[in-house]
């Protein structure tokens, strides 16, 4: 069983820890973009989710940017050992009781895992460019996309 709620700041190392570890396994990130590993840093102003487990261990996170033109997601990781559990989909689906379609995202092109899951959960590509991590695509899940995932 897991359950899914707002980050409080007891989470701060457990957050850190598991950014370290999704960036070091981030094969298709530059080398650059692997050591730059401050969660704190990386998501200021950002509002920060969590999934944990029974004995309320951080297994998963997603950190949201809110404007009143957009919701962007800026972080989406699961810990190595809980992938494939269905913990990244959980905690979109809770997103959906805090933050209001529509969502985008980018992903980089390389990172074909993630493009797999997002594109099975429904969002769909709205655009392409380059960035310092290289080529991304700009994702958007808005109000009636098919979610074809469980």
């Amino acid at each position: 069983m897991v359950f899914i709620r707002a980050a409080e700041p007891a989470d701060g190392g457990a957050l850190q820890a598991l950014f370290e570890e999704t960036m070091a396994a981030a094969q298709w990130l530059p080398p650059a973009s692997r050591s730059n590993v401050d969660f704190e840093k990386a998501s200021i102003g950002e509002a920060v989710y969590v999934c944990t487990g029974r004995e309320g261990e951080v297994l998963a996170l997603v950190s949201v940017y809110e404007s009143e033109s957009e919701s962007f997601i800026h972080h989406l990781y699961v810990a190595a050992r809980c992938q494939g559990q269905g913990l990244g989909s959980a905690l979109l689906d809770a997103l959906e009781a805090w933050v209001p379609l529509p969502w985008r995202l980018k992903c980089i092109e390389a990172n074909t895992r993630a493009l797999a899951f997002y594109r099975a959960r429904g969002w769909v590509e709205i655009g392409r460019a380059r960035g310092a991590d290289g080529p991304y695509l700009l994702l958007e899940k808005a109000d009636g996309a098919e979610d074809c995932a469980g």
